[in-house]
C-alpha cells in the first residue's frame, strides 16, 4: 500500500450535507465519501471513454478494471482508504459567498430559515487528504478529478471548486493540465491494454450510453484570467445566450415555471461540467476557469418545453439533437470567453 497526500483550499462556495442535507457538518466539512464518489466518477469516465475509443465499450469491462485499480464496484469492495484533516476551518458567513447568484436558486424552499441558508456554504478551508491505494492509477485519477469538478451541491456549475495547493509521495512532471490529462489517459490505456482478455468483441457506438472521457466526443477548454462568478452565472438561465430549446444539455430539470419538464421527474446532470481554480499545480496556470464537455445519448427521448407564456411543446432527443445543443454551447463559450481547446 502507498500514501499520496493531498493539500488542498476551497476556492469557490462549497456544500456538503450533513445529517440535515441543508446543515454543514463542521466537525467534518470534507468528507472522504465525498472524494471517493468523485474519483470513482472519474474512473469510471475514463475507462470507459478509453474503451469508446478502442471501439470495446462494456459495462462488465469497465466493473473489472473498477475493480482492478482498487475502487471497488459489483465485484468487490474498494481497496482505497481516504483521510481528510482539518487545517483551517472555513469561513462560513462570508461576502465572497454572496456574489453567487446560483446560491439563491440552490435555497429556494428553505427561505422561511434565514440562518440555515447563510451557513449552507464555506468557502476558503484548508485540508489534508490522505489517499491509501496499492495502484498508482488512483494517484492520477483522484487529482485529474479534483482539477476537472468540484465536491457537493452545484459542483458542475463552478461551486466546491478545490485547489490542489501541494502533493507529497507524487511529482507532477508534466509542464500543463492538457499533458496531465494525456498523461493520464495514456497509462490507464496501457494498463486496459496489459490486462484485456482477449476474444473482446468490438463495437461501433455513435455516442456513448453515459458521461466519458473519449477522445471522439469530448472537449476540455481552459480560460485564463477567469472571474469564477462571471463563469458560474454563465449557466444561469436567464443570463445565457444559448437557445432555450437547447439549453436541456446544461440539466433537467432545468425550470419551475418556466424551462423543461420531464415524464416522472427524471433528473439528468449537466453535459458541462464548469470549475475554477486560483491556482492549478502547472506552471502560469492562475485564476483558471475549466470546461469539460460530454456527449452521451442518456437523454430521455423526448421533454417539454415551457416557454415565457408557459406555451408548451414537445423536443425530440436524440443523437442529432445532442449534437447540435453541444455546437451551440461551445459557440455561446467561444463568444462570451477567450477559450483554449486544450484536449484532446
Amino acid at each position: 500500500m502507498k500514501f499520496l497526500i493531498l493539500y488542498v483550499t476551497m476556492v469557490t462556495p462549497t456544500h456538503i450535507g450533513s445529517y440535515e442535507s441543508h446543515i454543514l457538518d463542521e466537525l467534518w466539512f470534507l468528507k472522504p465519501s465525498s472524494i471517493k464518489g468523485i474519483v470513482k466518477w472519474w474512473a469510471r469516465a475514463i475507462i470507459g471513454g478509453i474503451l469508446l475509443d478502442m471501439g470495446m465499450l462494456n459495462i462488465e469491462i469497465i466493473e473489472r478494471f473498477l475493480y482492478q485499480i482498487g475502487l471497488g464496484s459489483k465485484l468487490g469492495p474498494s481497496r482505497v482508504i481516504i483521510r481528510t484533516f482539518t487545517l483551517k476551518q472555513p469561513d462560513i458567513n462570508s461576502k465572497d459567498i454572496n456574489v453567487y447568484h446560483r446560491l439563491e436558486l440552490l435555497s429556494i424552499g428553505r427561505r422561511e430559515n434565514k440562518e440555515a441558508k447563510v451557513r449552507e456554504y464555506m468557502i476558503d478551508g484548508e485540508f489534508e487528504i490522505i489517499l491509501i491505494n496499492d495502484n498508482s492509477l488512483v494517484d492520477r485519477i483522484t487529482m485529474l478529478s479534483l482539477m476537472l469538478s468540484g465536491i457537493g451541491k452545484g459542483s458542475r456549475k463552478v461551486l466546491g471548486s478545490i485547489d490542489i495547493t501541494r502533493v507529497v509521495n507524487f511529482k507532477i512532471t508534466e509542464q500543463t493540465l492538457g499533458d496531465f490529462i494525456e498523461k493520464t489517459y495514456d497509462e490507464i490505456k496501457e494498463f486496459i491494454q496489459s490486462n484485456l482478455k482477449p476474444k473482446i468483441t468490438k463495437t461501433k457506438l455513435e455516442l456513448p450510453p453515459f458521461p466519458t472521457l473519449n477522445k471522439r466526443t469530448a472537449q476540455i477548454g481552459i480560460i485564463r484570467n477567469c472571474d469564477p462568478v462571471k463563469l458560474h452565472n454563465f449557466v444561469l438561465k436567464s443570463r445565457r445566450k444559448i437557445s432555450a430549446e437547447d439549453s436541456w444539455i446544461l440539466g433537467l430539470p432545468r425550470g419551475r415555471e418556466t424551462g423543461f419538464i420531464t415524464n416522472d421527474n427524471i433528473r439528468r446532470a449537466s453535459s458541462v461540467i464548469f470549475t475554477y481554480h486560483n491556482r492549478l499545480p502547472f506552471k502560469g496556470m492562475e485564476k483558471i476557469g475549466i470546461i469539460t464537455i460530454f456527449q452521451s445519448n442518456d437523454f430521455p427521448d423526448k421533454i417539454i418545453h415551457k416557454g415565457q407564456k408557459h406555451k408548451e411543446h414537445e423536443i425530440k432527443i436524440d443523437n442529432r439533437a445532442i449534437k447540435r445543443a453541444v455546437e451551440n454551447i461551445i459557440e455561446d463559450l467561444n463568444n462570451t470567453f477567450r477559450v483554449e481547446w486544450i484536449w484532446p
